[in-house]
């Protein structure tokens, strides 16, 4: 079996670190725009529905521990009494969708 020539393994070599580099990259910008989210929504809970306190907690507050399948975990305690947890599902979806756009 042939192997490949040193110049031809630099360029592989060279490509592997260049899509590493846009993963990264790609990462670190959902990242940004989670965090961004998340006060966003932190806001609208916040606003509309009389949450007391928002918290994000999970693998959003490191940038190490963030990966490309990472979510955004959210802690959400009441002012007082019930929330409408339907709605206040449905107003953080919104919010993430008109991001995604």
């Amino acid at each position: 079996m042939l192997l490949p020539s040193a110049t031809t393994m630099q360029g592989y070599i060279a490509t592997a670190l260049r899509r590493q580099q846009q993963q990264q990259t790609h990462v670190q910008q959902r990242r940004k725009q989670g965090l961004a989210l998340a006060h966003q929504a932190a806001s609208i809970l916040r606003q509309g529905f009389g949450v007391s306190r928002v918290v994000l907690f999970g693998s959003a507050l490191s940038p190490t521990a963030f990966h490309e399948t990472s979510d955004l975990d959210i802690a959400v305690q009441e002012r007082h009494g019930v929330v409408d947890t339907l709605g206040l599902v449905m107003a953080v979806v919104v919010t993430a969708a008109s991001v995604g756009d």
